[in-house]
């Protein structure tokens, strides 16, 4: 489900060079009518039966992101997750398991993958320690130390720095607006007291999304949560997307910086999962991005990075990115970029065939893997509110035409929020 700049070709004419020999854009949709969908223990489990595949992948959701957080507690929940995965990653791994921790805006993720026959050992490390979390000062310990080691390199690292300056003029005063893996000052302030006083409020079964894929049969699947997950506390959590971002006039964060080249970062906002024009929005998003590597790196050697991603989550953005000795003339390259997509009046139709067949592939291949689907069926049903979506998004992709590629660029592709950090006189020329 998610596109961006890794999948594009690299070549003259990039957005021309489109893989020439790919099944088309439907190949993949076809339902998986073992994919089930129910409540077990008060828990929304989402499970496809893979017989005779090797891995099995169990994702379970903890929904609300940024919007559990405040200031004062930015990566508490990363925090708990840290360090429930140091006391249980031992058991798991000896078990024969990979544990699977994952932060981000809308949710966080814990869970593994691991082989059928070793699935019942692996969860039951896994799942003990969720249930019943009794976590150490070690434990808690060690898990500031591995979040503040991050946080140190994020806010220092260059191109860590930009994008962060961007995000905040993008979200300012929004819930995205706050870190889920914390600040400096943040974690440090965080001690084992407060994780286990938010383990307590927040870790309940209203707030978990159970997706498992892979050679498990549904009535052990069943008993499994029914026996561990189904012992957590129900609480009365619901799950509602993060409020709306407004349209506004683009701005710069501008941060002076002696370094060997300069870093250019911006967001712009997309229509919400659902809307009409959502997978426009991302075939915009990734046309942009071809034109922007080609015009920026192929063709006059500016940039060795010059690229926009989208950035898939209950606020959609695409996210554009170069790293340039002359950045004015990256800019102005990158509005050229802009406003041709929102003249675009006609696409050949064997472009947008083998556009659409590359991002087939991507597509694909990002879901040959257990984990993958789960990770696909999880956020369709987070951000679509219908896991079967993930199987019909290739469907959503094929339908998007040049006219309404053009309309979402004309309407979304008008403001940006940008940051910038280097040499300021570079710029400004």
């Amino acid at each position: 489900m998610k596109g961006g700049a890794g999948w594009l070709p690299r070549g003259p004419c990039l957005v021309l060079a489109m893989l020439a020999a790919a099944p088309g854009p439907g190949a993949a949709s076809t339902q998986d009518v073992s994919t089930t969908s129910r409540e077990v223990a008060g828990i929304r489990t989402i499970h496809r039966s893979t017989p005779g595949k090797d891995v099995v992948s169990v994702r379970l959701y903890l929904l609300g992101g940024a919007q559990q957080l405040t200031e004062e507690t930015q990566g508490i929940e990363a925090l708990l997750l840290y360090a429930l995965d140091h006391r249980s990653r031992p058991g798991i791994e000896a078990a024969g398991g990979r544990p699977i921790v994952e932060i981000a805006q809308d949710w966080s993720v814990t869970g593994f993958q691991t082989l059928p026959e070793h699935f019942g050992e692996v969860w039951e490390a896994w799942a003990g320690g969720i249930a019943e979390p009794t976590l150490t000062r070690s434990d808690v310990g060690a898990a500031v130390a591995s979040l503040t080691g991050e946080a140190r390199r994020r806010y220092s690292d260059p191109e860590d720095l930009v994008r962060r300056g961007a995000w905040q003029s993008m979200f300012s005063g929004h819930p995205y607006s706050l870190d889920p893996l914390g600040t400096l000052r943040s974690l440090q302030g965080l001690g084992p007291a407060d994780v286990d006083a938010y383990r307590r409020a927040h870790l309940v079964r209203s707030r978990m999304l159970l997706v498992v894929v892979g050679d498990v049969a549904p009535e052990e699947l069943a008993r499994r949560v029914e026996a561990g997950l189904g012992t957590i506390p129900p609480g009365d959590y619901a799950w509602t997307p993060p409020p709306a971002v407004q349209l506004r006039e683009n701005e710069w964060r501008v941060q002076e910086r002696d370094l060997p080249t300069n870093y250019i970062q911006g967001y712009i906002l997309g229509p919400p999962p659902g809307d009409p024009d959502y997978f426009a929005f991302e075939v915009a998003t990734n046309l942009l991005s071809g034109k922007l590597f080609d015009e920026v790196r192929n063709v006059r050697s500016l940039s060795y990075a010059a690229h926009a991603s989208f950035v898939e989550s209950a606020v959609p953005t695409a996210a554009i990115y170069a790293s340039s000795r002359d950045p004015a003339r990256v800019y102005d390259l990158l509005i050229e970029q802009l406003e041709w997509i929102q003249t675009l009046a006609r696409v050949p139709a064997w472009v947008m065939n083998r556009y659409l067949e590359g991002f087939t592939l991507d597509n694909l291949a990002q879901n040959l893997t257990a984990d993958g689907q789960a990770a696909a069926l999880g956020r369709a049903e987070i951000l679509f509110g219908d896991h079967r979506v993930a199987d019909s998004y290739l469907d959503g992709i094929g339908r998007v035409r040049p006219q309404d590629i053009r309309r979402v660029a004309i309407e979304y592709m008008r403001s940006m929020q940008l940051a910038y950090l280097g040499d300021v006189d570079r710029l400004t020329r």
